[in-house]
């Protein structure tokens, strides 16, 4: 017979406690519309992405952070805003978001060569995905752009997912706000992450993202 040399002996053992799933968070971040608002509202300042994924997980049991980005073209007259992408991309990871990215295209028109990309179906469609797992309970998404509004209004009443936009005040539109359940303007918490640009910390030299059509 196997014998017990525990100090417990004869006392039942502690169950371990276990977090129900449906308390978690998951983030998606629209890359594009996140890059240039930034830039936009807040100049000479950038993303301290290590504090930014600190305020995420404030009061919160986050399951994932998803970025999503489209590439500049692998051309030579883009190598240097590629390079710049990349390195924050590698930046984004290294603090814990899963980046997902998609090459953008070059298009002639008129004579003239336009670059276009655009990955919101990929979040839109993964966003639906992971939500009805029925492992999240909240949806925040980092976007101003409404169209990702019906997405919002599809999560919350198929899934019982509470969705929160994160997103400037005066660019967010109206479809937006009014499809979530709660907004946080970017104004209020910028304190929480955005600093003085360091390129040590976000890793950013382009100023310009490739057009979103």
């Amino acid at each position: 017979m196997k014998t017990d040399h525990s100090s417990n002996k004869g006392f039942p053992r502690k169950a371990k406690t276990k977090i129900p799933i449906i308390n978690r968070t998951t983030v998606f971040i629209d890359g594009q519309n996140f890059y240039r608002t930034l830039h936009e509202i807040f100049p000479g300042k950038w993303p301290n992405l290590q504090r930014l994924m600190a305020y995420l997980r404030k009061g919160r049991l986050l399951h994932s952070v998803h970025y999503y980005d489209a590439i500049w073209p692998a051309s030579p007259e883009f190598q240097s805003k590629r390079e710049g992408q990349i390195r924050f991309q590698g930046a984004l990871r290294h603090y814990g978001f899963k980046v997902w990215t998609k090459e953008s295209k070059k298009v002639g028109e008129g004579g003239h060569t336009t670059v276009r990309g655009n990955i919101d179906v990929e979040l839109a469609v993964d966003a639906m995905s992971l939500c009805s797992t029925g492992k999240i309970a909240e949806l925040i998404l980092f976007s101003a752009d409404g169209d990702f509004s019906h997405m919002l209004n599809r999560i919350h009443f198929l899934y019982g997912v509470t969705t929160t936009v994160i997103g400037p005040d005066q660019y967010t539109s109206f479809e937006l706000r009014n499809e979530c359940n709660r907004f946080l303007s970017l104004e209020e918490i910028r304190d929480e992450f955005m600093e003085e640009g360091q390129p040590g910390t976000a890793n950013i030299e382009t100023k310009s993202q490739p057009t979103v059509l």
